[in-house]
Order: C-alpha cells, then sequence, then structure tokens
C-alpha cells in the first residue's frame, strides 16, 4: 500500500524503496508459510516498523495536505497500531513491563481462537491488513468529504473491540 501511495504522490524515491522492501518481504514470507522454516526476530521486524513509520512521516506528514495522508496511513497501519496498543495497555495495567513479551498479540489470540489453525489465521490476518490498507489508498486518493476520519474512527472502534474480544488486552 505505501508504494502505491508513494507513486500517486509523485514520489519515484519511496516508490522503489517500498518496493524493494515488499519484495524482501515476499521473500521472506516463502520460507515463512507454515510451518515455517525461518522467522524473522526483533531486527527484521523493528527494521519494517522503522521503514513504515519513516514512509509515514515522509509520505504522510510532509505533503501539501497532510490531514489527508494521515487518515489515509491511519488505516494502512491500523493493525500494528491497535496491536502495540492492546501490548502497551495490557502490559501496563498487568504491571508486567511494557518491554517484556509475551503471546496475547492479536494473531497469537486469533490463532488461538481457530484452534491453531496458523494458515487460517495468516489469511484472516492478511485480509483484514490488505483491506485496510485498500481503503487507505483510496482515502488518500480523493478525500473531499467528511468521511475519511469516519471511517478511520468506526475501523479503530471496530479493532478495539476485536482485540477485546479476542483477549488482547487482558493480562492473564
Amino acid at each position: 500500500a505505501g508504494s502505491v501511495v508513494s507513486q500517486m504522490s509523485g514520489n519515484p524515491y519511496w516508490t522503489i524503496i517500498l518496493l524493494t522492501v515488499a519484495g524482501g518481504c515476499i521473500g521472506f514470507l516463502v520460507f515463512n508459510l507454515p510451518p515455517a522454516k525461518t522467522f524473522m526476530g526483533d531486527c527484521g521486524s523493528l527494521y519494517l516498523g522503522y521503514i513504515f513509520g519513516l514512509a509515514t512521516y515522509r509520505l504522510g506528514f510532509l505533503t501539501l495536505r497532510p490531514t489527508r495522508s494521515v487518515f489515509g496511513w491511519l488505516l494502512i497501519m491500523a493493525v500494528p497500531i491497535c496491536d502495540t496498543a492492546f501490548a502497551i495497555v495490557r502490559r501496563t495495567l498487568g504491571r508486567s513491563g511494557v518491554l517484556l513479551g509475551d503471546r496475547r498479540h492479536i494473531y497469537d489470540r486469533l490463532c488461538h481462537c481457530l484452534d491453531g489453525d496458523v494458515l487460517k489465521t495468516d489469511l484472516v490476518i492478511w485480509c483484514m491488513t490488505a483491506t485496510l490498507g485498500l481503503l487507505g489508498i483510496c482515502i488518500i486518493h480523493n478525500l473531499d468529504s467528511y468521511w475519511p476520519p469516519v471511517v478511520v474512527i468506526i475501523t479503530y472502534i471496530g479493532l478495539f473491540y476485536i482485540g477485546k474480544a479476542l483477549g488482547c488486552l487482558s493480562s492473564d
């Protein structure tokens, strides 16, 4: 989604960077499909978070109409933003330390609800992020009404309720 947004905004450098990152992720995904043969780890996930955060800043906040882009980027990044927020709230309320790992993320809880079926869990997460990514692109492409903030608010409320129902906010 990021490379499409950068292409729409006329930024060929970020288009190339984000397409390269997407290609690397797809290449990694070949070896990470169930049963996984390799895992990303902290270095890979932190790098991806950094690149997407930087892309959001450069392509979203430094444009001529930043409000237009911010709503789209909030949708494109909704799943990782909510998952991070759930982890911070869960760990703070549980007094377990914000930097300690756990298995209560959206993916882990969804996998548990799907009886441990990793492939189904992957497909649900991929479809959810792809749908939100396409919606974000549509919002960035044509923001001439009041509906983008409404869509963002409804999306985050919906993700909050999904996370709560899955048990992503409870520390036990």
